[in-house]
C-alpha cells in the first residue's frame, strides 16, 4: 500500500467524519420542528406590523334638557383640591320623578370600567362576541383585565356627578395600524387598586361596579328616606369606533400622525332615573335599571372644533 496513503489516511478519516456530521445535522435540523418554530417566529418577528399611540380616557355630559341642578357645595366655600381635581367633586345633585311622580334626589353616582379594547374591523361579525367576551374577560370578581396591544386593562372609579365636559386620560396601548370599527368598555366589580381619584374610600367602593345613593319623598309634605343602590354586575359594551376629529367610521390608524385619542362618554340626565317604582329604590333591584339605562348612552366623543 502507498505510505503515503497510509500517512494521511487518519486525516481522511477526520475529514469524512466530519463532513458526514455536517450533512446530519442539516438534515436534523431541517426535519426539526423547534427548528421550524423558530423560524416561523423569526420571519413573523421581522414582518411584524407597525403600530401607534392610542391613548384612552373617560367623560360625560349631562343632557341639555337638565334642569338647574342644585349645588351641594354652594353653601359651604369649596376645597383648593376639589377645585383642582373635577373627579372628586359632587357638586350636583340630580333630580327625577318617580313611577307615582315622588321626587327623586340622587347625590352620589360612581361607575367602575375596568377595561377598554379596540377590535379591528371584520366582515361577517357574529352578534354574540359581546357574550363570549363577557365570559371571556370577567370570569372572576376582580376588575383586573390584562392588557394587551388592543386592550387597556386599567380599572377606575368614575364620578358620574362630577363637572361634566372634562376629560381624564386612563392610559395609552399601542395597537397595530389597521382600520378599527368597535370600543368595548368592560364594566365589573372593583379590586383594591382601582384607581380611583375621586373622595370615596376604597372600602366603598371595592367589590362595586355601580354605587349610588340619595333620597326620595312621595310629596312636599312627607319627610325624604334615603336609599342606597348597587350592582357587581359584569357587562361588555359594545360602541361603535369612530374617527373622534370626524365622526366617521371607522377609526383607520396611520403612521401619521402616529397618536390617537379616545375617549368613552355617557350622557347622565333624569331619563337614567325616572319612572322607577319607589320600591325598587328600596330593595335595591333599581340598580339593574339604572345600568342599562346608563350602558345603553355610551358612544365614542367626537371632537368638535371648540374642543381642539
Amino acid at each position: 500500500m502507498n505510505p503515503t496513503f497510509l500517512r494521511n489516511a487518519p486525516f481522511l478519516i477526520i475529514a469524512i467524519i466530519s463532513l458526514t456530521t455536517l450533512l446530519t445535522v442539516g438534515c436534523e435540523r431541517t426535519n426539526d420542528p423547534n427548528h421550524e418554530l423558530r423560524r416561523r417566529l423569526e420571519a413573523q418577528a421581522a414582518s411584524e406590523t407597525a403600530s401607534v399611540t392610542v391613548s384612552l380616557g373617560y367623560i360625560h355630559q349631562f343632557h341639555e334638557s337638565l334642569e338647574n341642578q342644585a349645588s351641594k357645595t354652594s353653601e359651604t366655600s369649596e376645597t383648593s383640591e376639589s377645585s383642582e381635581n373635577p373627579d372628586i367633586q359632587n357638586d350636583r345633585i340630580l333630580h327625577a320623578r318617580g313611577s307615582q311622580g315622588e321626587e327623586i334626589e340622587i347625590e352620589q353616582f360612581y361607575l367602575v370600567t375596568s377595561a377598554m379594547e379596540l377590535h379591528i374591523c371584520e366582515e361577517g361579525f357574529d352578534p354574540s362576541f359581546t357574550q363570549r367576551l363577557q365570559q371571556w374577560f370577567l370570569p372572576t370578581a376582580h376588575a383586573h383585565v390584562p392588557s394587551s396591544a388592543t386592550r387597556l386593562g386599567v380599572p377606575f372609579v368614575e364620578n358620574l356627578l362630577a363637572e361634566p365636559g372634562r376629560a381624564r386620560i386612563v392610559g395609552s396601548i399601542a395597537p397595530p395600524l389597521y382600520n378599527y370599527c368597535r370600543l368595548y368598555a368592560i364594566l365589573s366589580p372593583a379590586d383594591d387598586d382601582v384607581l380611583n381619584l375621586t373622595s370615596l374610600e376604597p372600602d366603598q367602593i371595592e367589590h362595586k361596579t355601580l354605587l349610588i345613593t340619595g333620597r326620595f319623598r312621595t310629596s312636599p309634605e312627607h319627610p325624604w328616606q334615603p336609599f342606597s343602590l348597587d350592582s357587581t354586575a359584569r357587562r361588555a359594551i359594545e360602541m361603535k369606533l369612530i374617527a373622534p376629529d370626524t365622526g366617521q367610521q371607522p377609526l383607520a390608524l396611520a403612521p401619521s400622525p402616529g397618536h390617537a385619542l379616545i375617549l368613552i362618554d355617557k350622557t347622565i340626565g333624569a331619563s337614567i332615573f325616572d319612572d322607577l317604582e319607589i320600591n325598587s329604590l328600596l330593595d335595591g333591584s333599581a340598580a339593574s335599571t339604572v345600568l342599562d339605562r346608563l350602558s345603553a348612552s355610551f358612544h365614542i366623543h367626537e371632537f368638535q372644533q371648540e374642543d381642539r
